[in-house]
């Protein structure tokens, strides 16, 4: 008997197991599109408490881990699958690609042919993020963690998923494209829009909170349509491949990614914040994600201040000045200056490189800090004083204006 052709692999997230992908699975059983592709659910356990002390709760890592092993042994041999995600369920998926091609294994993702990923909290989850300091204070929950708002492993996961997979051009140990769609619902109030979408381009709305996006009721629902669309597509790549009359199977994406380096080469800023905080580290991102939704731009280099005293690191790894050579404007968010080498660093390295610099501010700039800023070209240098609150909106507008006067 021949192999099945096509196989549609669902990911479960938080809290959750196989049952949450049962109305669905209900409805493709009854639709003819679906009659020859094989259904399955990565299962992994994903408990509220651990009980038994003998036991513990597997992290991210695990569980991506955990999916590779399902993925080589059952389904190795199909031409296609499609991976379906729910919630944490794309993190998982996420950190499995990224490992994948950390190792080195990228031909391990060719029978890949399609990502689905339905209210992932690529951003994280503000409401989560309340719960999971109770949840974390008596149950030290190993998933939970990365849920909160700039995990900063899944950030990492998400940046190299959209440069080595969506992004990229070749198929190759360390980078094989994989189209990948990103929905957020309507009225979910656990995972926003802006993170549901993160930094995909291939994105959508619809109906349905953080549960009901992925629980049709009729054929009509457009989950199930949305789903039944990508399958046809495969299907018919497949078709094509096995007459000879078309290319590789995977998505032809040379043309956008040329397109999505020049832009993001084009849209990176660098930015530095004298204190570390998560409440200024939010307003970056919120501006950034709302930003890229208006103006649909990707690939925003952030540069962020370390724990270590008077050290910059970027989540790339490059140095201060790569970080602002590749940076559009730079950003510094500081009440004083004098008392960040951090910010004076970042300042110098503008200079340098004559980029566009915002100093946001909380208050007067002392003397020494308004000695830096007038040591630079005025032209280079924009000053805002504003209270705290108002942080997320002067970003937006920096970035706005930024990519306004470089069209």
């Amino acid at each position: 008997m021949d192999k099945p052709s096509l196989a549609i692999i669902f990911v479960h997230g938080l809290f959750s197991g196989e049952e949450t992908w049962s109305p669905l699975r209900k409805l493709i059983g009854s639709n003819s599109d679906f009659a020859d592709v094989v259904v399955d659910t990565y299962n992994y356990p994903s408990p509220k408490f651990k009980i038994n002390p003998l036991h513990r709760i597997p992290n991210i890592n695990d569980i991506a881990e955990g999916l590779r092993t399902f993925l080589e042994e059952k389904f190795a041999d199909y031409d296609a699958v499609i991976i379906v995600s729910h919630s944490q369920g794309g993190l998982v998926v996420q950190r499995y690609l990224q490992r994948t091609l950390n190792a080195g294994r990228g031909k391990k993702l060719a029978n890949i042919k399609y990502i689905i990923m339905f209210a992932c909290p690529n951003s994280g989850s503000e409401l989560f993020l309340l719960a999971r300091r109770w949840i974390l204070f008596f149950f030290r929950h190993s998933q939970a963690k990365e849920l909160g708002v700039l995990s900063e492993a899944v950030a990492e996961a998400q940046n190299k998923v959209v440069h080595n997979v969506v992004r990229a051009t070749t198929h190759s140990d360390t980078e094989w494209h994989i189209p990948i769609s990103a929905y957020f619902g309507s009225t979910d109030n656990i995972v926003r829009p802006v993170s549901a979408v993160g930094l995909f381009q291939d994105t959508g709305s619809l109906p349905g909170d953080h549960s009901t996006i992925i629980q049709p009721s009729s054929s009509d629902d457009l989950v199930l349509l949305t789903l039944r669309r990508k399958v046809l597509k495969v299907k018919e790549r497949l078709a094509e491949h096995a007459s000879g009359t078309g290319d590789d199977l995977a998505e032809s994406a040379s043309t956008n990614t040329a397109e999505s380096e020049s832009e993001k080469q084009h849209w990176a800023f660098t930015w530095a914040s004298e204190k570390k905080s998560e409440n200024v580290a939010n307003d970056v991102l919120r501006a950034v994600q709302t930003a890229r939704m208006i103006h649909s731009i990707e690939g925003i280099l952030s540069l962020s201040v370390s724990e270590e005293p008077g050290s910059l690191s970027t989540q790339s790894g490059a140095s201060i000045a790569q970080a602002v050579e590749q940076s559009r404007i730079v950003v510094i968010i500081a009440d004083d200056l004098d008392g960040s080498l951090d910010c004076l660093k970042l300042l110098e390295a503008a200079k340098k490189a004559r980029r566009k610099i915002f100093v946001i501010s909380n208050g007067e700039l002392t003397e020494r800090s308004k000695l830096a800023v007038l040591d630079i070209e005025n032209s280079l240098v924009e000053t805002t004083i504003l209270n705290q609150t108002e942080l997320h909106d002067e970003l937006l507008r920096i970035l706005t204006k930024s990519i306004s006067e470089t069209k």
